[in-house]
């Protein structure tokens, strides 16, 4: 997984908070006790390639007053992401039925380096303590790799599309307005983009400048080490070596 972690004044005064049994939720977690009650601190984060349980947001929203922080790579449009995926439905219904809100900047947190991937939102806020987004400060990563202009090939693999598309759109949209007839579009196109983008490998076209000779290559090759070795002795025999065709 990615590791959490948490940095802590050291004026506060903390106790170690353990999770028990989490299964696709990694987190650090800290008591801190107030004059009134406690609160658990923590930094999670939910692996891409794990499945997101009720049993862990069971248990990591399992006290009095939380916030906790981190990449729960879940989208959902509740907390400004462009579409929904499994783990975002699954905490969506979990934040409904229970004493707790998900609350996500109005930014994307994520800009990938894929140009067929675009920026979303992955870190969130799960807490029951009233705060709201402008009381909020949450870091954008951005994995972004600024190379030279280059030609790219798309592959892309149609039978995980559609087994991704089958995982993530319900099976079952009531519309009874034209405002959900339009949401419920836009959420159909934004899923179907980026199942394509989560699906599709992009190589770097390689251009050779100059056609492939190997006794050519070899002879360059011969007349190189004899340079480094001239350069290195500068003796006779290795300038007659370096002056011979």
């Amino acid at each position: 997984g990615g590791g959490t972690a948490l940095f802590v004044k050291n004026n506060i005064q903390d106790y170690v908070h353990h999770y028990h049994n989490l299964q696709s939720i990694e987190a650090t977690a800290i008591k801190v006790n107030t004059k009134s009650d406690s609160i658990i601190f923590a930094a999670i984060y939910k692996p891409p390639t794990k499945i997101l349980l009720q049993q862990g947001l069971d248990t990591i929203t399992d006290a009095d007053t939380i916030f906790l922080a981190g990449d729960m790579n879940s989208k959902h449009p509740n907390w400004n992401s462009r579409l929904t995926t499994r783990d975002g439905r699954t905490l969506d219904e979990h934040e409904d039925s229970n004493d707790y809100i998900v609350i996500g900047p109005g930014e994307p947190t994520f800009c990938p380096s894929n140009p067929l991937q675009r920026p979303h939102t992955i870190d969130v806020v799960l807490t029951n303590m009233g705060v709201t987004l402008e009381e909020l400060t949450i870091t954008v990563n951005i994995d972004i790799e600024i190379k030279g202009h280059k030609q790219l090939k798309s592959t892309s693999d149609w039978d995980d599309f559609k087994n991704t598309l089958n995982n993530t759109l319900p099976e079952h949209i009531n519309i009874t307005t034209t405002e959900e007839a339009d949401a419920t579009l836009q959420l159909l196109t934004n899923t179907v983009q980026e199942a394509y983008r989560n699906n599709t490998t992009i190589e770097v076209v390689k251009h050779y400048l100059r056609p492939q000779h190997p006794d050519v290559d070899f002879l360059i090759s011969h007349k190189r080490e004899v340079r480094r070795d001239w350069q290195r002795y500068r003796t006779p025999q290795h300038t007659n070596n370096l002056q011979s065709p």
